[in-house]
């Protein structure tokens, strides 16, 4: 869970512009597909891990 937190800290607080652009244009697509946005649930829910 530690590396999923730093990977999505150091995603958040891009400073580049065009990364920011890149960053706010592909977060949005995984969310379309059902499969992912339920993994990414699952992930940050910690579900997964028992």
């Amino acid at each position: 869970m530690v590396a999923l937190t730093d990977r999505m800290t150091r995603v958040a607080t891009l400073r580049g512009r065009t990364a920011r652009r890149l960053r706010n244009t592909a977060l949005p697509l995984p969310a379309r597909v059902p499969a992912l946005r339920t993994r990414l649930v699952t992930e940050l829910a910690e579900l997964d891990y028992r």
